[in-house]
């Protein structure tokens, strides 16, 4: 039997060669951990209280000079990316036209301020819609998510990273445009980036991931034993997506359900 190490996401790294019934052992527990996290559904809101902790002798958590923020995942959808042709290729190559070389997955991001601080909410209303936009915005674009494919409506796939991310309009279907001179994909769609709500203090913003194609990370086969980077469409197999908000500043926050004990973040089927 081969050596290696879980990876968390029922895939084995390192060591020697593993046999079927490793495999097999293996698919098991990724499919039991699974089954045993909730996720919220598009569209699900979960509150967010920032500002400075103060713990109680019985365990309750107060916080002071912060917001009380509300942010939800919805749109989900899946945007081709097109290459535009090489002009300088034969007529009759396939290189010639535009084509199909990627999949990339978006998804919007709304963040809308619930309640402040007196303190808080009077230097926001002392510079109306503009203030109020601008720490939105600052919210929104530190709310990292990170994406997993569902395989099979089973288990997880390998977190999508050191991919290309691009911001798009809200909502926006547009494919995205890989120019061939220079590799990298432009935002056809032209409107605004970031939609903001004055009556529900919302800003809405959106986001698309590399699932395939040359953006995607050539290291990252989804747990699927395919090369996603050299592949234009979605693989087979792969039955949605999962959100898992970034932990990495969590102790700047309090999130109603819990990221640890209640939910694991969104989730979206195909």
């Amino acid at each position: 039997m081969g050596t290696g190490v879980l990876d968390g996401k029922g895939g084995l790294r390192g060591g020697g060669q593993i046999s079927a019934y490793d495999e097999d052992d293996i698919r098991k527990v990724a499919e039991s951990n699974f089954a045993e996290q909730k996720f919220l559904s598009p569209g699900d809101e979960v509150k967010i209280r920032t500002g400075k902790p103060y713990t109680y002798e019985d365990g309750r958590v107060e916080r002071t000079g912060g917001m009380e923020l509300g942010v939800k995942l919805d749109n989900f959808r899946l945007v081709d990316e097109i290459s535009k042709g090489d002009p300088d290729a034969p007529a009759d190559h396939p290189t010639h036209k535009d084509h199909k070389t990627g999949t990339w997955l978006c998804y919007d991001l709304t963040g809308r301020i619930i309640g402040a601080d007196e303190k808080v909410k009077a230097g926001l209303e002392a510079n109306s819609a503009e203030k109020l936009k601008s720490a939105m915005k600052e919210f929104n674009s530190g709310f990292k998510a990170g994406v997993q494919p569902i395989i099979d409506d089973s288990r997880s796939g390998l977190t999508l990273t050191d991919s290309y991310d691009v911001e798009v309009p809200p909502g926006s279907g547009t494919p995205l445009q890989r120019v061939y001179e220079t590799g990298m994909p432009n935002v056809v769609d032209e409107r605004d980036k970031a939609v903001f709500d004055e009556t529900t203090n919302s800003l809405v913003t959106s986001k698309c991931v590399a699932v395939t194609g040359p953006a995607a990370d050539e290291s990252n086969d989804l747990d699927l034993g395919t090369t996603v980077s050299e592949q234009a469409d979605i693989p087979e197999g792969v039955t949605g997506f999962t959100f898992t908000p970034s932990l990495d500043h969590v102790e700047s926050y309090d999130a109603e359900p819990n990221w640890f004990t209640e939910v694991s973040g969104w989730r979206a089927d195909l």
